[in-house]
């Protein structure tokens, strides 16, 4: 029989299979111009807030919050590939930080709202 931990692994491995591809993928279709990340900022901002959402409906949900939190979300939302792009932009070290400094600041917000919204659904607020 397969442990609690090696299905919650496999969960979040799969999830974050699909979400990494799924952040390429969008990459492809809309190619950053001018040296600055757009497309990962706006992949970053709307993950960020589904990731608030999905951890208040179901992130007690030993199925669910595994494939979709740390699985589809996180394999979608990387700030390892935000800081990473924001070191190798044409933009130089000052916008490179302040790129990454504005990410990091409006993606906790996003996450933050999306928990207000998920809250609010579950009539928690």
């Amino acid at each position: 029989m397969v442990s609690a931990i090696a299905t919650r692994v496999a969960l979040a491995f799969a999830g974050g299979c699909v979400g990494g591809a799924l952040r390429i993928g969008l990459g492809q279709v809309f190619p950053d111009a001018d040296g600055i990340p757009w497309t990962l900022l706006a992949i970053n901002l709307v993950g960020s807030f589904t990731i608030g959402i999905v951890g208040v409906l179901w992130g007690a949900r030993a199925h669910l919050w595994p494939l979709l939190g740390p699985g589809l979300l996180g394999g979608f939302t990387t700030f390892s590939a935000i800081a990473a792009m924001a070191w190798t932009t044409a933009v130089g070290p000052g916008m490179s930080f302040t790129i990454l400094a504005a990410s990091l600041i409006v993606c906790t917000l996003a996450a933050k709202a999306g928990v207000y919204v998920a809250e609010v659904r579950k009539g928690a607020l």
